[in-house]
Order: structure tokens, then sequence, then C-alpha cells
């Protein structure tokens, strides 16, 4: 499969540069791919300086079940792979499909962090890593916090490459994205921008009413 395109005109005497963006779910709720109205929080752009490195992001050990496929991108100039998976069955039966791209940090400004337990963050798409935090921006649409990624923290005695942590945060490679309104959803063009994050599911929102703690 060929590596997606997806550019921006900066200036109309400037080069084209892919842009990667953390917009919204696309899978659950209306601001997936809906623009700059969803983009609330300053880890949604994806800070070039703040990507981690391509080779070592590659490098990572990666969980054979749930990996669909590794997509070459760029971000403002910077390569950045995309690495697609599933959910795990055991985790989540609708095995939702998400694709991720690496920072080694975001900015925390509007951000929570929710916690998750010990057994479930195990349980990885980085092997040598545990998901131990969920990540939000508080003020996505509607007042409606939108889910934005992972914080992955190296397990004890992990053997793989790698930092001590880093964050996934969620993108869509695809050249459509869904918009819902109810039970009507239509299929629109990307445009020149991938979207990053998600809305975040109710499930999540209850539990970060109670375990939520402000990311670091």
């Amino acid at each position: 499969m060929r590596p997606l395109a997806l550019l921006a005109v900066l200036a109309p005497a400037a080069a084209a540069l892919e842009v990667l963006r953390a917009e919204g779910s696309p899978h659950d709720g209306a601001c997936g791919g809906a623009g700059a109205a969803c983009s609330s929080c300053p880890a949604q752009a994806m800070n070039p300086a703040q990507l981690l490195p391509a080779p070592l992001a590659a490098s990572l050990n990666l969980q054979a079940d749930t990996l669909q496929r590794v997509d070459e991108h760029t971000h403002l100039g910077v390569p950045v792979p995309v690495f697609t998976f599933l959910q795990p069955r055991r985790l989540s039966p609708l095995e939702l499909p998400f694709g991720v791209a690496l920072m080694s940090e975001v900015p925390d400004a509007g951000l929570v962090a929710m916690e998750v337990p010990e057994h479930d963050a195990a349980d990885s798409w980085f092997t040598d890593y545990a998901w131990r935090r969920v990540l939000y921006c508080a003020s996505g649409a509607a007042g409606r916090p939108l889910h934005l990624g992972w914080v992955y923290e190296r397990k004890a005695g992990a053997v793989g490459p790698g930092p001590a942590q880093f964050v996934a945060l969620i993108v869509r490679p695809e050249q459509e994205v869904e918009r819902c309104a109810g039970a009507q959803c239509a299929k629109e063009p990307l445009g020149s921008q991938l979207s990053v994050g998600i809305e975040a599911p109710h499930w999540m929102i209850a539990m970060a009413a109670v375990t939520a703690t402000r990311a670091k």
C-alpha cells in the first residue's frame, strides 16, 4: 500500500507540506475531522520538535496480533511512522482500529490523564511498554472531552530499545473520515490535514469523573 500524501499549502509560493493534527475520534462522536473547532489543546498541534525520532519509533517492539500496518508520513517535513493497530478482542469486543503517531512529550495545558488498571495496561500494542494513562483534552467540541491518546511507560525488565516513556497520539491516515449526527453518517474528504484524537466515549467520561488526574 502506498503511503498517503495529505498536503497543506502554507503559502502560495511555498512547497506543500504534510501536516498531522489531533482533532477527534474516527469511531465516536461528531468531532472527528471537524476542523479547527475541535482543536483546543496545544498537544493537538503536534510540535515537530516533540516527535519521537522516526528511527527510534520504528525500532520499538510491536504486538504482532493487533498490528495492521505501519505507514510513513511527514509532519511539517519531519518523518513520522503511523502505526495502525486493532483493539485486542480480549480488551474490547469492538476491535476498533486506531492509528497512532509517537511523541517524546506533549504540552500538558488542557490535558487530563486517567490512570489505567495495571492488568489492562500491560496488554500493550508496544510490548515493552504499558499504556498507563489515557490522555484527553478537557475542552473538546460541545464541552465533551476529546480522547487524544495514551502515555506509555516502560515495563520493568523490558529488553527492547526505547525511551522511559512516550505519548501515542491518535491519528487517522485514511482519506475519508466519518461525521455522524445521530444515526446519520456520511463520509467526507479529509482535505489537507491529517486529524488526531477522538471524541471521548461515555465510559471514559464517567470513569474520569472519579479517577482523572492532571497530566505531568
